[in-house]
């Protein structure tokens, strides 16, 4: 009965010691410090993939294929609608595939930017107009 009782505080004590370590693990992270780069890989890759193609390791489980964010400029004559974007990532251009206006799926992380929500944002549209493929017309 004693060992029963001393397994069992054993296996609740590693319990709680992984839901707060995972808990610390998952909690969204402070996003202000990444550059341009940085915020794609974070954000942006597992779906729409390292160049951008829409080729990410998460894309062939998703319902619709993530576009090809490298050529977005090319789609649009060689522009790059920046504002349009801009309001695609932070929520405001509902796109189903990145949830709800109020929370897209990165939304916590982006939230954690706090006052400097607006300079990452603009930090990572910055680094998708730089992965732009040249216009091919």
């Amino acid at each position: 009965m004693s060992q029963n009782l001393t397994l069992k505080k054993i296996l609740s004590s590693g319990i709680m010691v992984l839901a707060v370590g995972f808990g610390t693990a998952l909690s969204a992270e402070d996003l202000g410090s990444y550059d341009g780069p940085q915020l794609y890989r974070r954000l942006c890759a597992s779906c729409h993939g390292p160049d951008g193609a829409g080729d990410g390791p998460v894309a062939s489980t998703l319902k619709n294929r993530p576009p090809d964010l490298a050529g977005i400029a090319s789609r649009r004559r060689g522009e790059y609608p920046e504002a349009k974007i801009r309001q695609i990532i932070d929520g405001r251009s509902g796109l189903v595939a990145h949830g709800g206006r109020d929370m897209p799926v990165w939304g916590s992380d982006l939230g954690q930017a706090g006052a400097d929500t607006d300079a990452v944002l603009g930090r990572l549209v910055a680094q998708l107009r730089a992965m732009q493929r040249p216009d091919r017309r």
